[in-house]
């Protein structure tokens, strides 16, 4: 027996369950089943042709569901790598503060380093706060990985156990008691590091060959050879994230009569849909989700000048950097044409990607006499993160030509 509760939705008289009829003409039920953490119902829902289908559907999900709930024995028995995984599933399914690029990172650190290693491999009930102490441990001494990537891991460990916890899955931490003398080991290495650290930057003579490489065309019709050199040196001149380039419309350029001004709010990236398995390329605020205005100097000028000349659409939503197809492009692939730039003026192999024009940008305005305070805002970036990771103290920008290649008998 049914009760109507509206002209397209019924309820099972027994509470088990309601259906309601979808605009293509198919069935969907409606199903609590147990609750969530919050205290409110857990509802499940499944799709078919007839209400009898949904059923056998719903009690096929309700099985499945069963089998995989967590329970504090199964978790003992489960591996630390298949407990951090599980931890991510549930953030990526219930944080929505969680962000994508985040969710990425987390799982490059399970898959690279816990899922690699013995103790990834051992049952949670068998750890001790010992056995993850010599992990890190052995990490730090193998010295393969930056501190902040090892850091990276001890929070990924932990957080999987302080999520078991919450749940009642497990009763302590181990975590807790090692968390500490860890911390003050990081804090000391961390410390050495910016004593030891060597910031690369672009050399002058670097520099002078990408603006040589940017003026050479195609001889067939005389457009630039290599446009991604174009953006290199607007990078270079500008201090910008690529992922706030890529993202960079027109109507973020602002003209007047003896400025050119750029309005930065928002960043490009890519990041893994793991429900449908596709890379999925989306919008965001920028990485510390402050805006900003930059004030372009006369070779910026110069240089996006010379993309409005290249990519020709400047409607106010056109976008300034385009592919080769002229769509919006992805960080990644910028990357790569700005790689192909490197290679072809013969840079060595160490030099890659966009993030050494940021430093040497910062290190070229701070040699210059500004401050730190002054660098920082204009990149959008902290004072001590400037001076630790962007300024080039041990290395003067200009190293002589010693060890370059003339480019130009090569091409």
């Amino acid at each position: 027996m049914t009760r109507t509760m509206d002209s397209n939705r019924t309820r099972n008289a027994n509470g088990q369950g309601s259906f309601s009829k979808l605009e293509d003409g198919r069935i969907r039920m409606r199903k609590q089943h147990g609750f969530l953490d919050n205290g409110r119902p857990r509802v499940l829902t499944v799709t078919g042709k007839t209400e009898s289908e949904c059923i056998k559907r719903m009690v096929r999900k309700v099985a499945e569901f069963e089998e995989e709930k967590i329970t504090s024995q199964n978790l003992m028995k489960m591996t630390l790598e298949g407990m951090c995984v599980k931890h991510l599933e549930y953030d990526i399914a219930n944080n929505a503060r969680l962000k994508p690029t985040s969710a990425d990172r987390r799982e490059v650190t399970i898959r690279n380093q816990i899922s690699t290693s013995r103790i990834g491999q051992r049952q949670v009930g068998s750890l001790t706060e010992i056995d993850i102490n010599d992990y890190i441990n052995s990490l730090l001494f193998a010295k393969e990985l930056s501190v902040s990537s090892i850091k990276k891991v001890f929070y990924v460990i932990s957080g999987a156990y302080k999520w078991a916890v919450r749940r009642r899955y497990i009763s302590e931490n181990p975590c807790d008691i090692i968390k500490d003398e860890l911390m003050s080991t990081f804090k000391v290495l961390e410390q050495r590091g910016v004593n030891d650290i060597r910031v690369q930057t672009l050399n002058e003579s670097q520099i002078e060959q990408l603006i040589r490489i940017s003026e050479l065309k195609n001889a067939n019709n005389h457009v630039i050879k290599y446009p991604a050199s174009v953006y290199i040196l607007f990078l270079l001149n500008t201090g910008m994230r690529i992922g706030e380039l890529c993202c960079l419309r027109w109507k973020d350029v602002i003209r007047t009569e003896n400025r050119v001004l750029i309005r930065i709010c928002k960043t490009r990236h890519v990041s893994i849909d793991r429900k449908d398995n596709i890379r999925v390329t989306s919008e965001d605020v920028t990485k510390n989700s402050k805006a900003r205005t930059i004030e372009l100097n006369e070779d910026a000028i110069r240089y996006l000048d010379m993309i409005e000349a290249m990519n020709g659409n400047t409607d106010d939503n056109g976008y300034v950097i385009l592919s080769r197809d002229s769509k919006p492009t992805e960080p990644t692939k910028l990357i790569k044409r700005i790689n192909t730039v490197y290679r072809n003026a013969c840079f060595p192999e160490d030099i890659t990607g966009a993030h050494i024009l940021r430093k040497t940008f910062a290190t070229k305005r701070y040699k210059a006499g500004e401050s730190l305070e002054m660098i920082a805002a204009y990149i959008g970036d902290l004072p001590s993160t400037v001076l630790k990771h962007y300024i080039n103290e041990k290395e003067t920008l200009d190293l002589g030509d010693e060890g370059n290649i003339n480019y130009l008998k090569k091409m």
